[in-house]
């Protein structure tokens, strides 16, 4: 009996003085980044789960003992200005032998340049003590296609790999972290492509004239077709505002939003060839106006506390070679040469857009392939642009993507 009363008294001790690792939060954060680019899977109910649970996990295997509580959600933050991560310390416990951690994970541009970093931090504490601190920095190399770097999939397998490391669970990883296959596609299109140098022949009424290679624009410009013009009034916004001199100053703004279609052309010259685009530029606006009764009214006639005019440019078409035709798109296209995206497709082939940005007035626009390989890419610098378009394709699929790259440079400056 008194055998039996040890044992069960050692048990009863060891019950009530078990530990627990407790995850009190995590955070994953991005900065100066796109959200199409970084989706923010985070906020996703299933992904947070996975992620709270692998951090707990891994946590629990790096001390050893049980996992214990752990937040309901990852706290997600994305941000737009010149704000740091927040690295929250791990709350008390009730009980002083449990471990409280708390874990970031920030993805952010560099500060200067247009890197791209995952940054990792994780702290445990127990009674208020830290027994472990560590941080990580990686430089992300991307090598997949298109324009989200990570699908649901891939996020959590490098979120769990990074994890691992952060918490000495595996060797550590080289600086530079490498998305995808490795493959440098623009490596392999500048070994596996013709580069002509492009003449932009800028045209004083807006539509460029660009030649490179064996193209020649022999002309471009509007159709003789009237421009459809749509104005709505999408609300109305006023205000009275009381001085203390007892004056009243009356403030009313209306949201404008205009769109414009404007149907055009382009004709490209490739020897005895000539190639044609007929495509529409349609531009939507969206501003706000003051109302001739607030000019009337108002004792404030500072338009700059106006909301910032929004604009969207999209360019869509069709481009057609012998029997074959090509539809194609140029999304949210910039004055200043950026896309947020587009694609050229016919039954057979379906290429998509891709903006890169390397710094300064360096750009390029790529033409990405099916598996990620790039097929044409217009390379913007201040010392002159370049186009390179790969050297297996057939002769109507080179003619296809050597009118869109000419619509892409003749449009740049039309409205």
């Amino acid at each position: 009996m008194r055998l039996l009363a040890a044992i069960f008294f050692c048990c009863v001790c060891y019950v009530s003085t078990a530990q627990h690792l407790n995850l009190t939060s995590l955070h994953h954060e991005v900065r100066w980044l796109d959200e199409s680019t970084f989706p923010p899977y985070a906020k996703d109910s299933a992904i947070s789960n996975k992620m709270l649970a692998y951090t707990s996990s891994a946590l629990s295997r790096k001390l050893n003992i049980d996992p214990g509580t752990m937040p309901n959600q990852v706290d997600y933050k994305l941000i737009t200005m010149f704000g740091k991560p927040r690295f929250v310390s791990p709350s008390n416990s009730a009980d002083p032998n449990d471990y409280q951690a708390s874990v970031l994970s920030f993805i952010t541009r560099a500060t200067t340049g247009y890197e791209v970093f995952w940054e990792m931090k994780a702290e445990i504490k127990q009674n208020g003590k830290t027994i472990f601190s560590k941080e990580t920095r990686h430089q992300l190399m991307n090598y997949d296609a298109g324009f989200s770097w990570f699908d649901q999939s891939s996020f959590i397998q490098h979120f769990s790999i990074l994890i691992d490391e952060l918490l000495e669970l595996r060797a550590p990883l080289a600086q530079k972290y490498i998305l995808g296959s490795g493959i440098d596609y623009a490596d392999l299109l500048r070994k596996n492509g013709k580069m002509w140098s492009v003449t932009k022949n800028p045209d004083l009424l807006g539509f460029g004239l660009p030649s490179f290679g064996p193209y020649t624009t022999l002309g471009a410009g509007k159709l003789d077709s009237p421009v459809i013009r749509i104005k709505k009034v999408l609300g109305t916004e006023s205000g009275v505002t009381f001085y203390s001199d007892k004056t009243v100053s009356f403030d009313q703004f209306k949201t404008i939003d205009l769109t414009k279609k404007k149907v055009c052309f382009l004709e490209l010259a490739s020897g005895p060839d000539t190639l044609e685009a007929i495509y529409s530029i349609n531009t939507r606006t969206i501003k706000q106006r003051r109302t001739f009764l607030s000019d009337l009214l108002s004792n404030d006639n500072d338009e700059n506390n106006l909301p910032p005019t929004i604009q969207n440019r999209n360019i869509i078409g069709i481009i057609r070679i012998d029997t074959i035709g090509w539809q194609f798109l140029i999304q949210s296209y910039h004055s200043d040469g950026t896309i947020s995206g587009g694609y050229l497709t016919n039954d057979q082939y379906n290429f998509q857009l891709l903006f890169k940005f390397h710094k300064g007035s360096h750009w390029e626009i790529i033409s990405v392939g099916k598996d990620g390989e790039y097929v044409a890419s217009l390379d913007v610098k201040s010392s002159g642009s370049d186009l390179l378009i790969k050297n297996d394709l057939d002769s109507q699929t080179t003619h296809a993507i050597a009118v869109l790259y000419a619509v892409l440079m003749s449009t740049r400056k039309v409205q």
